[in-house]
Order: structure tokens, then sequence, then C-alpha cells
């Protein structure tokens, strides 16, 4: 029974620290991006980086049978697929370094069922 409770409190901080870490990482690079861009011809760029940082403050990674799920809530398709843009240049370099001994899926984006609401989802193989 305690090592049960200990892998699983394990387990938990593990989660906690990664997602903490990884909130920084893609935040802080989503910032810069949009405070270097903020020319009035690149305004609307601007604006998508600063609402895909926000996103990405939401982050949640938790644990279901043994395999690590990362969940971004990002609101609209939009901002979707702009996130899924960004994350295709730094996200795998990250987790590669956050997670080593992990392998993962594609980057997929889906809707909650009877709204207008998205999120991407990372799996673990």
């Amino acid at each position: 029974m305690s090592s049960t409770l200990y892998y699983m409190v394990k387990i938990w901080a593990n989660n906690r620290l990664q997602t903490h870490r990884l909130r920084q990482s893609l935040v802080h690079r989503e910032l810069m991006l949009a405070h270097s861009q903020q020319l009035p011809i690149l305004s609307n760029n601007s604006e998508l980086y600063e609402m895909t940082a926000k996103s990405f403050k939401k982050i949640v990674i938790f644990q279901r049978r043994q395999k690590t799920t990362i969940i971004i809530p990002t609101g609209s398709l939009a901002i979707t697929d702009f996130a899924k843009e960004e994350l295709d240049n730094c996200l795998l370099e990250l987790l590669m370094t956050y997670y080593p001994n992990h392998h993962w899926q594609q980057l997929e984006s889906k809707r909650v069922i009877g709204t207008n609401y998205f999120y991407l989802t990372i799996k673990q193989k």
C-alpha cells in the first residue's frame, strides 16, 4: 500500500513540475515573439502570439494507464491552428528535454462535443 501511494505521489509531483517547466518555456517563447512583432503591420500576429501564450498558461499534464498526456486548451479554431503551427517548431525539442525516455504521437486538435471549444492533445506512444 505504501509503495503504491509513494509511486502515485511521485508521478503526480513529476507531472506538476513538468507542467510548470513546459508552461514557462512555451509562454516565454510566445511572449518574446509577440513583443518582437509590435509593428503596426504585424499587430494581428502579435495578438495571436499573446492569445496563444495565454492558452499555454493553462497546459495540463496527467498520466493515465502509465501514458502521459498533455492537453492545451486553446478555445477557438484560429488560435488552435496558430498554436499548432507554432508548436510544430519547438514542442518536440522541449518534450525530449523534459521527458527523455518518452516517445510522442503527433499533435492533435480536437473539439469539445456540442460546443465550439477546441483543444490540443499530445499523447505518449
